[in-house]
């Protein structure tokens, strides 16, 4: 007979074998601790407080002008620090569980693997997105109106900001994939990062990069929140969900056929 102590592998019955339960201990990482206050004060500071700069120096432009700068410069910054932020948030998912034990015994639990993948994923976008994207979004708008005297539709800028939220999903699905690749957290971290830091280089060298990634799409956020029609957006759209299940696909197929 084993020891009481030692992991003993367990087959999981189905593909959501003890799902409900991880997805409960990813939230509870996130919101059951100080996690989710820190990285929502970490946000609103880093978004709003440099929006809210942008906005005072430019008080003396027309009303449309600053409506403008507060949609345009709330995308940008989303646009540019969000994937960075979902990078670095989730590069232990993995491999830091795998490093502790952590993930040896969470598998020797009734559990399969895709629910271990998809717990990560969904609860990592939970956090990641409220905090990134909800909370700083929310107060974007408010900045906006603050500053302009206008508000802006806010289904449209709803829907601007789930635009937004596609490229840290982007980044985020693609740092699990390289935490079910790699065993080391200097290629989970630096093959997304690289990737996300060279983005505009690497469009400025094959322009057509930019209609098949979420890479530039933060900038068509204004003109469609603020009622233009910027074109190629749906096929940015697709393209970025395509990637997305792509890595998602590829993390649940190789986790589910290696050894950990």
């Amino acid at each position: 007979m084993a020891s009481s102590d030692s992991h003993q592998l367990v087959e999981a019955h189905g593909w959501w074998a003890g799902f409900r339960n991880l997805l409960a201990k990813e939230n509870a990482d996130w919101w059951g601790t100080k996690t989710g206050l820190v990285q929502s004060l970490l946000w609103f500071s880093v978004i709003n407080g440099s929006l809210f700069v942008v906005l005072f120096f430019s008080l003396d432009m027309p009303v449309d002008a600053r409506l403008s700068n507060a949609v345009g410069v709330f995308s940008v910054l989303v646009g540019l620090f969000g994937p960075i932020g979902a990078i670095i948030k989730v590069q232990d998912a993995i491999v830091g569980e795998r490093q502790l034990g952590t993930l040896e015994w969470v598998l020797s639990k009734p559990v399969s693997r895709s629910a271990v993948i998809w717990s990560k994923v969904l609860g990592n976008t939970i956090g990641v997105l409220v905090t990134m994207v909800v909370v700083p979004g929310t107060v974007a708008y408010l900045q906006a109106y603050a500053f302009s005297g206008v508000f802006v539709s806010p289904g449209k800028f709803a829907l601007g900001s789930v635009l937004l939220a596609l490229s840290p999903l982007f980044y985020l699905t693609l740092t699990i994939l390289c935490g079910v690749l790699f065993s080391t957290r200097g290629l989970v971290v630096g093959v997304p990062l690289s990737l996300a830091l060279g983005q505009h280089a690497a469009v400025s060298l094959v322009p057509g990069l930019a209609r098949v990634t979420p890479w530039l799409l933060f900038r068509q956020v204004e003109p469609m929140v603020l009622g233009g029609h910027p074109e190629g957006i749906k096929v940015m759209v697709l393209s970025t969900l395509v990637w997305i299940a792509l890595f998602m696909a590829a993390a649940v197929w190789r986790f589910s056929t290696e050894e950990v």
